[in-house]
């Protein structure tokens, strides 16, 4: 077995390992497989490995990301894979096209930082238009203060005064 032995004076968190074969490591699809190590390594040391390479090598591919392939990275129990999951969320390109029910499954992320930082992106990329009444109640009424927020901020600024939307509003 190898087994990493660090001096007395030194700290795990100082160790940037070179990776065997850096060229493939470099190459496209080599990102897919480091998100996943990401998501599914238990060693919090291959994680951290990983999430480096991410950003080191494969940064410009990170807008052409899919939201639904974070949710992995934003509902992790790990708080840093959490953060590179916002860092990524945060690049993505065309976040006002994306269905309100992937925004609505990603507001569903235990983390409260997260939780800022996909609301902050709600408010900018998606007007409350595209929600239903009752969805923004549900917002409204979540436990999750930055959500509760967002859908009280939406209630506002929608009319309410149709007889079937004050029986949506009485539930």
């Amino acid at each position: 077995k190898r087994q990493v032995v660090l001096a007395p004076e030194r700290s795990i968190d100082e160790l940037s390992p070179a990776p065997r074969f850096p060229k493939l490591w470099q190459r496209p699809e080599a990102a897919a497989t480091l998100l996943m190590l990401v998501t599914k390594a238990p060693a919090r040391f291959v994680r951290l490995w990983a999430m480096d390479l991410l950003r080191r090598e494969h940064k410009s591919t990170f807008g052409s990301l899919k939201p639904e392939a974070l949710l992995d990275l934003l509902d992790h129990e790990d708080e840093e894979v959490q953060s590179l999951g916002a860092e990524l969320f945060g690049s993505l390109g065309g976040l006002e096209k994306l269905p309100i029910e992937t925004w609505l499954r990603l507001l569903q992320t235990k983390s409260p930082t997260v939780l800022a930082v996909l609301c902050d992106a709600m408010v900018r990329h998606v007007t409350p238009d595209r929600l239903n009444l009752a969805q923004c109640i549900d917002l409204a009424c979540a436990a999750p203060s930055p959500v509760a927020r967002l859908g009280l901020d939406f209630l506002r600024k929608r009319n309410v005064s149709a007889p079937a939307d004050l029986t949506v509003l009485v539930r």
